[in-house]
């Protein structure tokens, strides 16, 4: 029984010096050290040694993505893949936990005590290259008041890569993005103009098109019952409704019956879960059930790449940009709409936090370009009203947004809706406002599919001032 709680180790010295091969995006811990040194502890070494940003909880889901892409490598000898699929089932058991963390407090001394001497480097670094010696104080303000309107970087979470290409990082700075979060209307006017402030501000108050009095009293009349009561409520159809609006209770009906069947038994659900299982239970249902539903999206799931971050490949970089689901239409093969987690319920890091959206910030763009780059004779007119969707989870909290292109190049992105997951039944009544943002983000696809279609009717170039001339692209689509 002891050798269940023992840490794994490679059996046959035969594989001591294997180095895992150059899979596309495995870690190069995995391709420069060999098999016998495969181990947490070692792998938290080696960032610290390269001074990585992630936090220990980022690095210890790194290891085992790389081990688990690794065990499922068919062209991997069957013992260094049994290592692997060993190594995450121990890091299960509580030898496992407490081995994670002793590393996590390691970890963490170890950080603390390069932070100081990091930045101190890094600023003195950055001084020295734009002023003079008697000028690096107002050097160091100008870069810790950089105005937020700028991407600075290409961001990361757990296990999804960084882009460090100079290219990439110097594309990523040029483009000029502007965040419509907690700007007055006055301001907002003068940024993005009035036409687009007022359909922004209109969010708040919107009324989707599928939110009629009968869906709402078919709400209130299910949010009231209990037990099984509530089970036959929420499978109530209404009377005399347009098709589109008996469609959207029919996916109101699938999640809140997954919802029940959650709670029928247990009626309080766990808060200390972790990131992934948050996912699947209490999350994938809207977007599972809105495939099946309107079958106008295909979602893949956790982890899943980024097919535009492709744009900014280069010959060292592998462009390789993961994220938790992403939303493709079907109509035309897009990703439209991607999704980021920013860790479990009940503990989600500010770091985490940060980097997610900075990251979302930045995925949505290459989304947007992606698609016009295939349109760069439209008029920009008509391309400014071409969106793309995110959504971020942060806690128990969903905000969804949308991005899109203004006249002159800049990118504007803002707020759709947000709503809270609830964890009991007694809280089920915070389903209204996450339907009502699902009504939100089905209107916004349903609009995007017939701005689509009137686009791909144009066949005459427009004269003026089109996509060509003011889109902002990376170097290597310059030519198309």
């Amino acid at each position: 029984m002891d050798d269940i709680f023992k840490e794994p180790r490679l059996k046959s010295s035969k594989f001591f010096d294997y180095k895992c091969p150059n899979i596309l995006g495995i870690h190069k811990f995995f391709t420069e050290e060999p098999a016998s040194k495969w181990c947490l502890e070692t792998f938290v070494n080696r960032l610290i040694c390269e001074e990585t940003e992630l936090s220990f909880e980022q690095v210890q889901e790194l290891f085992l993505a790389n081990l688990d892409q690794i065990n499922n490598q068919m062209n991997v000898c069957t013992p260094i893949r049994a290592f692997c699929s060993s190594y995450i089932d121990w890091m299960q058991t509580w030898k496992g936990q407490a081995v994670s963390n002793a590393c996590n407090e390691y970890f963490q001394e170890c950080a603390t005590l390069k932070t100081n001497l990091k930045h101190k480097r890094k600023h003195k670094e950055i001084a020295e290259d734009l002023v003079s010696e008697n000028a690096k104080y107002t050097a160091f303000q100008s870069i810790f008041q950089r105005p937020q309107r700028g991407i600075s970087q290409t961001p990361t979470t757990p296990n999804k890569r960084m882009i460090e290409h100079e290219k990439v990082k110097r594309y990523v700075e040029s483009i000029q993005i502007i965040c419509a979060f907690g700007i007055n209307t006055s301001e907002l006017e003068n940024l993005v103009g009035k036409d687009l402030a007022d359909e922004i501000s209109s969010y708040r108050d919107r009324i989707p098109s599928v939110w009629t009095e009968n869906l709402e009293k078919y709400f209130d009349n299910a949010l009231d019952k209990t037990g099984k009561n509530f089970k036959l409520a929420i499978q109530e159809e209404i009377e005399g409704g347009e098709e589109s609006v008996n469609k959207f209770r029919l996916y109101c009906e699938k999640v809140l019956m997954e919802f029940f069947n959650l709670v029928d038994v247990f009626p309080t659900l766990s808060r200390t879960i972790k990131e992934r299982k948050f996912t699947i239970y209490h999350i994938s249902p809207l977007f599972m059930f809105y495939e099946s539903t309107f079958g106008t999206l295909e979602f893949d799931w956790i982890e899943t790449h980024a097919r535009s971050a492709k744009i900014v490949k280069t010959p060292t970089d592998s462009g390789i940009v993961l994220v938790d689901v992403k939303g493709i239409r079907v109509s035309d093969d897009k990703e439209i709409w991607h999704m980021e987690v920013s860790g479990p319920p009940s503990n989600p890091t500010t770091r985490h936090t940060v980097y997610d959206t900075k990251k979302t910030l930045h995925t949505d763009i290459l989304n947007l370009v992606d698609i016009l780059r295939n349109h760069l004779d439209l008029d920009v007119n008509i391309a400014k009203k071409i969106k793309v969707f995110s959504m971020q989870v942060i806690a128990y909290r969903l905000t969804l947004y949308a991005l899109s292109m203004l006249e002159d190049g800049q990118f504007v992105a803002y707020e759709l809706a947000s709503a809270e997951l609830p964890f009991d039944f007694d809280s089920r009544s915070k389903y209204m406002a996450i339907m009502r943002m699902m009504a939100i983000f089905h209107d916004e696809v349903v609009q995007q599919k017939a701005i689509m279609d009137k686009i791909d009717r144009i066949l005459i170039p427009c004269k003026g001032k089109n996509v060509r001339s003011v889109l902002r692209v990376p170097e290597n689509l310059r030519d198309i």
